[in-house]
């Protein structure tokens, strides 16, 4: 298999140069998925002119949720309760906005006794002449909030390397928003009056304490809040609430049920400048003001549904690796260079995966008839047959009755009257080109037609290096081009005379460039 440190070759080997064989589809987004603006993307990339694919289309999330709700303030929580709905889209695969609505009731009571009462108009008679406490009293409250928020969600480990499908995806959230809220205190029994602190057995802050106190409270209390809390009249107000602008921050985990459904499990707070959420805003023992805002908190448990037709699942439940390990798996099956068939190209480019065993094959790895009888070299006897005579059954059918002393006029007078075809080297080198194969094999068949006859091997050179140097060289062109004919046509090596001459024999003198080629020769000459 082919090794990841070559895939860059692979690639410039499937999208720079010509692929004969057919490759299966490529990887990719499915066409359907891509919106028709970023259509002109998609078909570049799969055409393989833009390294990058187009983005899909992904689903929105709507979804709902409840949970906690706490106030952080003065006054110590209880367990409240809220519940909202949200509409999630990704804009990336590690952002992506979200609206939310929450809606929600939050509680408060202190076991620990207050003093500081006189400027809280909740308890001073000021809301109501009935509530007019004096020195100490118990506070507790219940407020009911509304927020609208636009939240910019951002996921942390969507991005995977050891795995495709995400299942748990942590986020972290960032937002704004609007907030209505209306607090209210419960101070008064179910007869109109307020409740008797006086006899409550003990009046402590030690937790020594707490239960006594807090005991004692739970009983007397009827959960009504009849009183209005205390409100800042410099804030406006609507539909007789509080308003606040929210800045909002928190955390998260999706987890992935279906690509249509997710498990979301929140935490969030929301920080207004407000003091009065809880309805209090003075310090326990003093008027003082406690010099904080009351942030509020909201853990739930949600479920998303992915929404939306012709649409990748949502980009925050995606990995992006996909694309990148799917089209690396594809360039490491379609670019391993397997050889099926073994006849020395690669599948990829082979289009005949089936050639028998030691058949030549040319750069397509198609089998190879060089002659164009119809007949594959492997199988053909006479696989370079002559294109100037009839081909019967593979072979060469020659005029009936010529003499050898004919076939030497014929080739006398077709040759300008003194050798066979001559074949020709590449600089500094005596190995036969595959360009002068059917010159051999025109001068095989001859010699096999009529086995009496001789031939002369002369070998030459051009005058790039020293003389002794190119008289060797000319050697071995010779000596290769007799063994050629003995390996590949069976020709006995006794009927060749081989004589070479190194640079002294040029068909062209004061060859230079590209016509140095036709001193660099191997010549055929009928021996006499």
């Amino acid at each position: 298999m082919l090794k990841r440190n070559y895939l860059l070759l692979s690639l410039a080997v499937l999208f720079g140069s010509v692929v004969f064989a057919q490759l299966p589809e490529r990887p990719g987004t499915d066409p359907n998925l891509i919106p028709d603006f970023r259509m002109p993307q998609h078909e570049k990339w799969m055409a393989g002119e833009d390294p990058y694919p187009a983005k899909p289309r992904n689903m929105w999330q709507l979804g709902v949720n409840a949970g906690m709700l706490r106030i952080s303030g003065d006054i110590q929580s209880k367990m409240g309760y809220g519940y909202g709905l949200t509409l999630r889209k990704a804009i990336g695969y590690s952002f992506s906005f979200r609206m939310q609505y929450l809606r929600g009731n939050a509680f408060g009571a202190d076991w620990q006794p207050s003093w500081g009462i006189a400027g809280n108009t909740a308890l001073n008679g000021t809301n109501d002449p009935a509530v007019d406490y004096s020195g100490m009293a118990y506070l507790n409250y219940k407020t009911s909030m509304n927020e609208l928020s636009l939240e910019g969600l951002f996921n942390i480990s969507n991005i995977q390397f050891h795995k495709s499908k995400v299942s748990v995806s942590p986020y972290f959230l960032l937002g704004v928003g609007g907030q209505t809220y209306n607090t209210w205190v419960d101070q008064l029994n179910s007869s109109g009056v307020m409740y008797d602190y006086a006899s409550v057995p003990v009046h402590s802050i030690l937790n020594a304490d707490k239960s006594i106190q807090a005991d004692y409270l739970n009983n007397i209390w009827d959960g009504t809040y009849e009183t209005p809390a205390q409100i800042d009249p410099g804030k406006a107000r609507f539909r007789g609430n509080s308003t606040n602008f929210v800045l909002s921050a928190g955390l998260g985990l999706s987890f992935r049920l279906t690509d249509r459904f997710q498990l979301n499990v929140e935490h969030k707070m929301g920080l207004a400048k407000d003091d009065l959420m809880d309805g209090q805003l003075y310090q326990r023992f003093s008027n003082s003001f406690t010099m904080t805002a009351d942030p509020y908190q909201y853990t739930s448990l949600g479920l998303g549904i992915n929404l939306g037709k012709n649409a990748a699942q949502p980009a925050w439940m995606s990995n992006p690796m996909d694309y990148v390990y799917e089209n690396l798996d594809y360039l490491e099956k379609k670019t391993n260079f397997d050889d099926d068939d073994n006849d020395g190209v690669p599948n990829l480019w082979d289009q005949e995966l089936n050639t028998p065993e030691g058949a030549p094959v040319d750069a397509k790895g198609v089998t190879k008839d060089s002659d164009g009888d119809g007949c594959p070299d492997y199988d053909d006897p006479e696989p370079f047959s002559s294109a100037a005579f009839e081909i019967v059954d593979c072979k060469t059918k020659w005029p009936e009755g010529i003499s050898e002393a004919r076939v030497k006029e014929l080739i006398r007078e077709n040759a300008r009257g003194w050798y066979l075809p001559s074949i020709h080297f590449k600089t500094d080198d005596a190995t036969v080109r595959a360009a002068d194969y059917e010159n051999m094999a025109q001068i095989a068949s001859i010699m096999q037609r009529y086995p009496k006859m001789k031939v002369d091997v002369v070998g030459n050179a051009d005058t790039r290096y020293t003389e002794d140097y190119n008289l060797e060289l000319s050697k071995k062109r010779a000596e290769n081009a007799v063994q050629f004919l003995v390996d590949n046509y069976q020709i006995d090596k006794s009927r060749f005379n081989i004589s070479y001459k190194g640079e002294t024999n040029p068909l062209v003198k004061d060859a230079k460039g590209s016509d140095m080629l036709m001193n660099r020769r191997v010549q055929f000459l009928l021996a006499d």
